[in-house]
């Protein structure tokens, strides 16, 4: 299924396209993910937590910066994982461009995601308003990182050892995120690790 989401950070487009590419930072930002570490150049394995309504499902798997081009201010991203109780998986390859605006950094997202599993049976409807929930979480996390050093939610260097410093990066959301309840917190991305 195809996927679109759009969000605005109030940084300049260069600042937020090297956040980007600083995935043991951006991964703090993602809702329901955690980094468990780098395994190339630019591919990175961790897991990610999603519950929609009752159904709770945990994906392990690998994150990948495919393509760089920072003239255009754009970045090609793959992200797979499986169940790691069950026989579903999740495929995304994601396409972000970053323009500038007068308020900042309008970030575009362009997804192209395949669900196999339990997680499927919600269809692009519930699908699609988990992302934008996310996205708006993801963005105003990336935002608070630039401006203050920090993600609120995660570790401030007094509680835990630096990303670099510790055996894997801390994450954000150590409770998966929930969407379809009546306590709804925010949902996280089947597939990615960022």
């Amino acid at each position: 299924m195809q996927l679109s989401n759009t969000f605005t950070i109030a940084r300049p487009p260069q600042e937020v396209y090297a956040a980007f590419l600083d995935v043991d930072r951006i991964a703090t930002c993602m809702p329901g993910s955690k980094l468990l570490g780098q395994t190339g150049e630019d591919t990175y394995e961790g897991e990610v937590k999603v519950k929609v309504g009752p159904l709770g499902v945990q994906y392990a798997g690998e994150f990948t910066i495919v393509e760089q081009d920072p003239e255009a201010l754009r970045l090609t991203m793959r992200a797979k994982g499986r169940e790691k109780r069950g026989a579903g998986n999740a495929d995304a390859h994601i396409v972000a461009t970053m323009t500038a605006q007068s308020d900042g950094t309008l970030v575009e997202l362009s997804t192209d995601l395949s669900i196999r599993g339990k997680v499927a049976q919600f269809g692009r409807g519930v699908i699609g308003e988990v992302t934008d929930q996310i996205m708006a979480n993801f963005a105003r996390n990336v935002e608070q990182m630039r401006v203050s050093g920090h993600v609120p939610g995660a570790p401030t260097p007094a509680q835990a050892p630096t990303a670099a410093a510790a055996a894997g990066p801390s994450s954000l959301g150590a409770e998966p995120a929930t969407v379809g309840s009546p306590n709804a917190q925010t949902p996280s991305p089947a597939p990615a690790a960022p």
